[in-house]
């Protein structure tokens, strides 16, 4: 197909032909990608051999509004273009071009060869003088994107500015399209003009494949080491293939993108060669899949939905997913799409929250991610291994149930500070029990008190990782687990705040974990109304009182959006002020000073009322 379009193209621009060319092609089908590469190579090529001297001018219209946008953006692309291919010895174009920048108004003389802008004679006589000097015969002008004008510009005003610019500099003009994404009022107006504008046109077919393992030789490979080379580009044709045809260049460009930031994170941070080519691998091979999903729509999950994608080997994914009680729809998307087809480059996947930030909300922390591959990937691979033999359970008989049970209780005393892989053996050993196929005589009593010891034992990062595995597990009752995590969140919280707390009466809470949350639950206005020695420090000590002014105009006064977080505080805000108004007025000997600092305080928390409620 591409062959045809690049015979139709030399065809045209050797004719006498003196209306535009048109191609028309769907998006993502690597139009866009063909004017910037092949049709370089066809006018060098005709250059070389001296069959024409052409001069391309690559022009988007993509979101243009008014015509004076469109003509000036064009123009100064040409005056670029003019510059660097011709030569202007008297800087000519420079000049007209600075002078296209200061008199913004103006309307570009180049074609109309008329200035609008009042007595300007300078900026007249350049363009008087460029005009006549300048030869644009030679030139083809692209046109890209006709379909992304602007909803207030009329497409039979950019065709008539077409005929136009072809009319009176004998250039030829190519005009890039996807007419099915017009509207119906723009079919008929193209209908009734285009004949006086576009002579011949062709149909872009979908030569995007070809297309999209050019983008990955020329972009992922400088970015890997050499002996990924062959990997990344048969991981590529494998994974392109799987599309059936569907290919988007815009969703692989994306795709590519995330990549990149994936690769240079990784380099750039020290680790095992092991750990960063297995990095690679897995971020090349996630980015392409999850990217797949977000700009097909599908990929809408909110962040617990998203915990059933999270560190799930692809051979997991079947009984991880299949719990999914809403919609089904990115399950079974990427069941048919990608996981079905058994490619061997799933040994090398895994979902993570770090790729798929990255591709929703362009966040990558890059030491997570490092952290998830060597946990998983490496460490936990015989672990892996095991736990998957009792996904084929049914393959065995009796006997060699019983031996893999037993094997599963002695592992867990081996690895009882293992969560993630003694979780997978009660999760597993219990949904035997409900199918009546768990033929050991022992109590899985001591495998739970197990994994809640440990559920007491974890920080915040851990419990995020853990519920996710919990809440899309195959155990039916998971309410014990659940409220053992909400349990061990409330005390770190309260631990959290309390150390808080007291950083702020010292005023050096700025030197607090600025990534977490504090209060989030408690009021800071509640804890120290209920300590009487806090109570105490604030009717006496002058640091106490500044540093919770401070932490006040800091967090709740200047932060535009502190309602979000600060609203359940409103009421003990006001509690508080209650407080130190009873004090001020019931305290006769109050050091003065301590008092002036009480009002400011005072003052503060009635602007955060006001900003959190």
């Amino acid at each position: 197909m591409k062959n045809n379009v690049s015979k139709s193209v030399s065809n045209y621009l050797d004719s006498k032909d003196e209306l535009a060319f048109q191609i028309d092609g769907q998006w993502g089908t690597g139009k866009t990608y063909y004017i910037q590469h092949d049709l370089i190579d066809i006018i060098a090529q005709r250059k070389s051999t001296g069959k024409a001297a052409n001069t391309l001018v690559y022009f988007s219209v993509n979101g243009m509004k008014p015509m004076d946008e469109l003509k000036t953006a064009l123009n100064r692309s040409l005056l670029a273009t003019y510059r660097t291919e011709k030569g202007d010895k008297y800087d000519v174009s420079g000049k007209l071009g600075h002078a296209i920048e200061i008199f913004t108004e103006a309307k570009v003389p180049l074609i109309d060869n008329a200035i609008s802008v009042n007595g300007d004679g300078l900026l007249k006589e350049l363009s008087k003088f460029f005009i006549n000097k300048a030869n644009f015969s030679d030139y083809v002008i692209v046109f890209d994107d006709l379909e992304r004008i602007s909803e207030k510009l009329d497409i039979t005003e950019v065709l008539g500015y077409i005929a136009d610019i072809q009319n009176k500099w004998n250039c030829k003009i190519i005009v890039i399209s996807d007419e099915t994404k017009e509207s119906e009022e723009n079919i008929e107006k193209l209908k009734t003009r285009k004949e006086k504008v576009i002579n011949k046109r062709i149909e872009f077919g979908n030569n995007s494949t070809d297309v999209a393992l050019s983008l990955i030789r020329e972009d992922v490979l400088p970015a890997v080491n050499v002996e990924l080379h062959e990997w990344a580009m048969n991981a590529a044709r494998e994974f392109i293939t799987m599309l059936d045809g569907q290919v988007n260049l815009r969703t692989i460009k994306s795709s590519i993108s995330s990549f990149l930031e994936i690769s240079k994170a990784v380099n750039d941070n020290f680790g095992s060669d092991d750990v960063i080519t297995q990095s690679l691998k897995t971020g090349f091979i996630t980015t392409f899949i999850i990217t797949n999903c977000y700009k097909s729509g599908r990929f809408i999950l909110d962040e617990k939905e998203m915990g059933a994608l999270l560190t799930n080997k692809v051979s997991n994914l079947g009984f991880n997913l299949a719990l999914h009680k809403k919609d089904n729809s990115i399950v079974s998307y990427m069941d048919k799409t990608f996981h079905s087809k058994h490619s061997v480059f799933f040994e090398d996947l895994l979902y993570t929250i770090d790729v798929i930030d990255l591709v929703e909300r362009e966040k990558f922390e890059v030491e997570h991610y490092l952290n998830t591959i060597t946990n998983v990937m490496f460490e936990n691979r015989e672990d892996n291994k095991f736990i998957e033999r009792f996904s084929n359970f049914r393959y065995l008989n009796e006997k060699q149930l019983t031996a893999l049970e037993g094997q599963a209780v002695a592992f867990v005393r081996l690895h009882d500070s293992n969560f993630q892989f003694v979780f997978d053996i009660y999760s597993a050993l219990i949904v035997l029990k409900e199918r009546k196929l768990f033929f050991l005589k022992c109590d899985l009593g001591r495998i739970y008190t197990c994994l809640t010891n440990s559920i007491s034992q974890m920080n915040e990062s851990q419990l995020e990782g853990i519920e996710m595995k919990i809440l899309y597990s195959e155990i039916a009752d998971k309410t014990e687990f659940l409220n053992a995590i909400n349990a061990q969140k409330d005390w770190i919280n309260n631990r959290d705040d309390t150390n808080m707390l007291e950083k702020i009466f010292e005023s050096n809470w700025r030197e607090a974990n600025r990534n977490k949350q504090f209060f989030k639950h408690n009021s800071i206005f509640s804890m120290i109304l209920k300590s009487d020695d806090l109570k105490q420090r604030l009717l006496q000590d002058g640091i106490a009182i500044d540093g919770l002014n401070r932490y006040i105009y800091s967090e709740m006064v200047h932060i535009s959006n502190a309602r979000e977080y600060h609203s359940h505080e409103t009421q003990s805000a006001n509690d508080l002020i209650k407080f130190i108004d009873n004090q001020l007025m019931k305290v006769n000997n109050l050091d003065r000073v301590i008092k002036f600092d009480l009002l400011e305080l005072k003052d503060s928390i009635q602007q955060a009322i006001k900003n959190i409620s």
